[in-house]
């Protein structure tokens, strides 16, 4: 698991998960699909939405003491339902077949 999220957060990546059967690299997916005769029109990063409280719920997981201070604030403040864009590794593919 090639981005700089995932080789930082090691075992913890939150996408690292038993329903993801595999996982490419730039140059592997690229070399996947040209095997299989796609031809890759566009990559970049993906950009998903969640919930400020979400990710806060994730954080526990990772710092209990952040997390219990975090949500303590946003729950008081009433904003853990702002929408908050966020990118940890993930890539958008877009391919053609030849």
């Amino acid at each position: 698991i090639g981005s700089l999220v995932a080789r930082a957060m090691g075992g913890k990546w939150i996408f690292l998960l038993s329903v993801h059967l595999f996982y490419f690299a730039p140059k592997t997916i690229r070399a996947m699909l040209s095997s299989t005769r796609f031809k890759t029109i566009k990559m970049k990063p993906h950009i998903q939405t969640l919930s400020l409280g979400y990710l806060i719920y994730r954080m526990r997981e990772y710092n209990k003491i952040l997390y219990k201070l975090g949500n303590a604030v946003v729950g008081a403040l009433r904003m853990k339902s702002l929408q908050i864009p966020y990118w940890l590794g993930q890539t958008l593919v877009i391919a053609r077949k030849q």
